[in-house]
């Protein structure tokens, strides 16, 4: 599950340089029309978004891989 998890943490994290190429371009025109400030915003939030994304679930996969007594409770169910 843990290695599911460092999987899709790098597919996430492998989708940043193309977000950031995008930034970066669009950051560079100036002045810019609205329909590439919107651009340029669209791309800078998805690229946070994909950044946060790619955090959570790689600290997901180390807490999983941890394994301490909280997960195997969380994970397992009950003997009852």
């Amino acid at each position: 599950m843990s290695l599911n998890l460092l999987m899709t943490s790098l597919l996430w994290l492998a989708l940043v340089p193309v977000r950031m190429h995008a930034v970066l371009h669009y950051r560079s025109i100036f002045p810019r029309t609205p329909s590439q400030d919107f651009a340029y915003t669209n791309d800078f939030i998805l690229l946070m978004s994909y950044i946060g994304i790619s955090a959570g679930v790689f600290l997901a996969a180390v807490w999983i891989y941890r394994c301490g007594p909280k997960v195997e409770t969380f994970l397992s169910p009950s003997e009852e």
